[in-house]
C-alpha cells in the first residue's frame, strides 16, 4: 500500500483486509455478511485487482547447482510430509486438515536438516510459494 509504483495496490490491500475480517470476525458476524465479503474478494480477483509482489525467482543455473548438489534428497521432505499426513489422518483422531498442518511443519523441519539453508531463505521461499499460489490457494 505504501509503494506508489505498485499497480493495483488498493485492490490488493482491500482483498487481504477482507480476508482478515472473515478470519477474525467470521464466527461473530452473520453468514450473509461473510458471504458478501467472500463474493467481494472474488469480484476483486475476477477483475484482476489483486496482484502479487515482485518475486525474484531462482535462476536455471542455481536450480541446476542445487539439483547436482542434493540429488534425490530434494524429494525427501515431500515424502516425509506425505507419510506423516497419512499417518496422522488415518491413525489419530486429529483428522486430515490438522494432519496436513503438522505434516507440513515436519516436512519443513526435514528440509531444514537435509538442505541446511539459512533461516531467512526458508521464510523467503515459503512466502514466495504462498504468493505464487495466490488467491486460488485460499
Amino acid at each position: 500500500l505504501r509503494d506508489p509504483n505498485k499497480e493495483k495496490r488498493i485492490g490488493t490491500a482491500l482483498f487481504w483486509v477482507l480476508l482478515a475480517i472473515t478470519f477474525i470476525f467470521g464466527p461473530y458476524i452473520p453468514n450473509v455478511i461473510n458471504g458478501a465479503l467472500i463474493l467481494l474478494m472474488g469480484l476483486l480477483t475476477l477483475t484482476r485487482q489483486v496482484t502479487i509482489k515482485n518475486i525474484v525467482d531462482v535462476t536455471e543455473e542455481q536450480g541446476n547447482q542445487g539439483a547436482e548438489r542434493f540429488g534425490n534428497k530434494l524429494f525427501w521432505p515431500a515424502v516425509v510430509l506425505a507419510v506423516v499426513a497419512v499417518i496422522i489422518s488415518n491413525w489419530t483422531p486429529l483428522g486430515g486438515a490438522i494432519g496436513l498442518g503438522i505434516a507440513s511443519v515436519v516436512g519443513l523441519i526435514a528440509a531444514y536438516f537435509i538442505i541446511k539453508p539459512k533461516a531467512k531463505y526458508m521464510l523467503y521461499d515459503s512466502d514466495r510459494l504462498t504468493q505464487q499460489v495466490g488467491t486460488v490457494g485460499i
